[in-house]
Parts: C-alpha cells; sequence; structure tokens
C-alpha cells in the first residue's frame, strides 16, 4: 500500500496515531521523505483525524492538538466554515470552544487566514479573545507586544509535537546528513534540549539519556556521568553540566557515534554540553539563584 498509495498509507496512519506525538513525529519524517508535505491545522480544513487536501498533501487534524478536547472539535466541526475572525466569534457561543482552544488554534497556525497586513499569531488571538468577552492574559498593549519567532515556533512544538513554519535552529546550525556519518565520527551541532531523563548507575553516580531535537530529527543521546557531571562555570559561578542544563534550551555539542550490536545502528554518545548565555537567558536567570 505504502508504495502504490503512499498518501492514503500515511493519512490512515497518521490518524491511527494522532494522540501519540512520538509516532506522529516519526510517521511525518518519514511521509516528508517520500514527498509528501504535512500541514499544520486549519480552522476551515481541519477534522478530528489528518485528512488528504490533495496527492501531496495531508493536513494535521483536530485531535492531534493538545488542548483541543473531544466536544470541542465536534462542535467546530459543525460550525465550520468560518467565514472571518467575526463569523468565528459569532458562532462558538455558548459552545466547548474555549479560550484554551482558541489559544491552541491561534499557536499552532489554524488561525493565520485571518491575519491582518501587521498581525502576528498573538495579537490575533488577542483580538479574537476581546471580541468574544474572554479574558487574556497577555501584555495589554498586545498590538505591539510580539513574541519572537523562537517562541511562536516553541509554541508548535508544543501542542503539536514538532515544528510546521520553521525551525529555531535553521539560522545558527549546520544541516548534517546523520545517515552518512560513520561509526566513530565525531559530530559538533546546535541542538534544543527535549527530554532529560537521568538514571543512577551502579557506582551511585548520575548519567542522563537526552533527546535533542536538531535540525533535521529528533535524537536520543547517552550522557555518560564524566560528561553529566563535568565542572562548568556559567556567570562566573562553578558548577556541573547536570546543574545547568534544562529542557527547552539550546545549546551547542560534541559527540560522537558507536556501534551498537544488539540494535544494528549507532548510538549517539555526548561528549560535552555548552551553553550559550544570549539564546538562554530567561532560563539561566531562573534557575542561577540555585546554583
Amino acid at each position: 500500500m505504502k508504495k502504490y498509495y503512499p498518501i492514503e498509507f500515511y493519512n490512515s496512519l497518521l490518524s491511527v496515531f494522532h494522540d501519540s506525538t512520538d509516532k506522529v513525529i516519526v510517521y511525518s519524517i518519514d511521509a516528508k521523505k517520500h514527498g509528501i508535505n504535512i500541514l499544520p491545522p486549519h480552522v476551515n480544513d481541519s477534522f478530528n483525524d489528518f485528512s488528504i487536501k490533495d496527492d501531496k498533501t495531508i493536513i494535521t487534524g483536530f485531535g492531534s492538538v493538545k488542548g483541543i478536547g473531544e466536544k470541542a472539535i465536534l462542535d467546530l466541526e459543525s460550525l465550520q466554515p468560518f467565514i472571518d475572525e467575526d463569523d468565528f466569534v459569532s458562532k462558538i457561543k455558548n459552545t466547548k470552544i474555549t479560550k484554551t482552544v482558541i489559544e491552541s488554534l491561534a499557536f499552532t497556525g489554524a488561525l493565520d487566514d485571518w491575519l491582518l497586513e501587521e498581525d502576528t499569531r498573538l495579537s490575533l488571538l488577542c483580538r479574537i479573545l476581546t471580541k468574544s468577552g474572554r479574558k487574556f492574559d497577555y501584555s495589554e498593549d498586545f498590538e505591539n507586544y510580539q513574541f519572537t519567532k523562537t517562541d511562536l515556533l516553541n509554541q508548535e512544538k508544543r501542542l503539536l509535537g514538532s515544528y510546521f513554519s520553521g525551525h529555531p535552529l535553521e539560522d545558527v546550525a549546520e544541516p548534517i546528513i546523520w545517515e552518512d556519518l560513520d561509526t566513530n565520527e565525531k559530530v559538533s551541532t546546535t541542538g534544543i534540549i527535549s527530554n532529560i531523563k537521568e538514571i543512577i548507575t551502579k557506582k551511585g553516580e548520575p548519567m542522563a539519556f537526552i533527546t535533542f531535537s536538531f535540525l533535521e530529527k529528533e535524537l536520543d543521546t547517552i550522557v555518560f556521568p564524566n560528561t553529566y557531571n563535568k565542572p562548568k562555570v556559567l556567570r562566573k559561578i562553578e558548577t556541573t553540566t547536570r546543574s545547568i542544563i534544562r529542557e527547552g534550551m539550546l545549546v551547542d555539542i560534541k559527540g560522537h557515534l558507536s556501534y551498537n550490536h544488539l540494535k544494528d545502528a549507532n548510538d549517539f554518545f555526548i561528549d560535552d554540553i555548552h551553553v550559550p548565555i544570549i539564546p538562554n537567558k530567561k532560563i539561566i536567570d531562573e534557575i542561577q539563584d540555585s546554583l
């Protein structure tokens, strides 16, 4: 089926596993390798599941968006189409389409058709919330207040599990063809920490399995105690790698590949993690007092 009906194949897979972020990411990446474009959700074109737009395009369903429940999805489907934001505000009265649902729609790009020339997703969101009589927890001067590009991309990642309108690393990291790397080859690149799973070794030393979001893919890595507990200096404070890394940080890493006979594939071992101050200032400010 994959060979002769690729669009139907991937649409079925994505729909079946729409509530599993990890599987959606894997199947979306594979679909793109086969020339199929996965679009973000759209307020008028999306349904609960993924759906086929044309022979090369699949649209993400509302069911894959965090913050949108089953009852809200039923309301959205029954009220489609929405002519414009005013029609949307009028139709959603007395429905399960709450402030949280509207935020999820706005930050995933589902309402982008209603962006005005000087709009951002945030200003559009605040305007719709105001028109619908819902409170919003953003700057009162929201027309001039803008999320950074990274902020908006992180919202997509948080709500959809992957980036759609760009990637935070596209201006700072060089592309790597991971499949072409050889065993024992050394790698220096930039990535975003997606997940940190710490364990304690039999010797009582902490180490970690860290998932990084790279420009091309998400990758699970292994960080042994000598790297995880390596001495570091941050803002003149002596500390360790373990103490300063957090999920969501953009970091520079050095590592190497090593062949795993059990998996018949290379593992990626991290040899060093460097935390640059500027892109991580907000997180570092929050953790500095605990160092």
